[in-house]
């Protein structure tokens, strides 16, 4: 099967983490290849350019660094708060190659804390993909 390239699967933190690596792709467990997530979560920690994010559940590794500086400075300021409500988009990778830790690296953060509507929306929009 060949992975959907370029488009981003909604998904949830358990779902990132549970996907099994196969080459540069990552298979979940629909049987479905991804290469892209986005997921949507509350900043916990920000670490040596990681930010670790937790949407309920469970926790995932987002670094920022590989952003383009224009994406950085328009966005990273206020998603790197702990406490803040972002979505990150961009491929899986594995966190410092340690096969255990699995991380996104973003091309897009956005931070959503002042739309609250939008993390209950959140739940319905990833389940209802898969309907």
């Amino acid at each position: 099967m060949q992975s959907v390239v370029g488009v981003a699967r909604k998904s949830f933190i358990r779902d990132v983490l549970a996907a099994e690596r196969e080459d540069s792709d990552w298979r979940f467990s629909d049987g479905k290849i991804w290469q892209y997530v986005w997921v949507q979560g509350v900043v916990i920690d920000e670490k040596d350019g990681w930010l670790t994010l937790d949407d309920g559940s469970g926790l995932l590794y987002v670094y920022h660094r590989e952003m383009t500086n224009a994406a950085k400075e328009a966005s990273y300021p206020s998603c790197a708060i702990e406490g803040r409500y972002i979505l990150a988009m961009g491929a899986i990778v594995q966190r410092d190659g340690d096969n255990n830790l699995v991380g996104v690296a973003c091309s897009k953060l956005v931070d959503l804390s002042q739309q609250p509507e939008r993390e209950p929306l959140w739940w319905m929009e990833v389940a209802a993909q898969d309907v």
